[in-house]
């Protein structure tokens, strides 16, 4: 497995037409695309695409990702119901390390980690940043475009998970 520093990762939700049809339907939870890169690497998708998973599902993992992170524990977000899975887990005081894992016992067990797999360093801080930042945007996109979504049960799960760590940090 390969491993390497970095300072800065940025998510990026891509909501293609059938995603907007879906929230306007009152369903924000369906299919979208979700890029992660750190620097300039791409640790999942493109410029131009991503891998997938359930909007509001992959956004409170990505928030429990930062829980548990704090609690000293890895954390697992699994794309496409498998057979993509993304592993955080602490790594020293100030970084975290995510890794791109191909099977779920390595997402698991480090020691089962394969050559394919990808570790990439970064700090805490700019992980959690960067989770709470797109959740908060999806959120507001979401409300934007159906307001009548501010009740519901997934986005105020996720307005509540934001508002943990918002609360944890002061």
């Amino acid at each position: 497995m390969s491993e390497s520093k970095y300072d800065n990762v940025q998510i990026t939700y891509r909501h293609d037409t059938e995603y907007w049809e879906n929230v306007d339907q009152n369903n924000p939870n369906s299919w979208t695309q979700v890029s992660i890169s750190v620097d300039s690497e791409q640790v999942y998708g493109r410029d131009n695409g991503g891998v997938t998973g359930r909007a509001c599902t992959t956004t409170l993992e990505l928030l429990e990702s930062v829980e548990a992170i704090n609690r000293g524990e890895r954390y697992i977000v699994e794309f496409e119901f498998g057979p993509s899975w993304l592993t955080a887990e602490p790594d020293g005081e100030q970084t975290i390390k995510i890794v791109r894992c191909a099977t779920f016992k390595a997402a698991k067990d480090p020691d089962e980690r394969l050559n394919i797999d990808r570790a990439y360093t970064v700090p805490k801080d700019a992980w959690e940043n960067e989770v709470v930042r797109v959740a908060r945007d999806f959120v507001k996109e979401v409300q934007n475009r159906n307001p009548e979504l501010a009740d519901n049960e997934s986005i105020c799960a996720i307005r509540s998970k934001v508002d943990e760590i918002d609360h944890r940090e002061s």
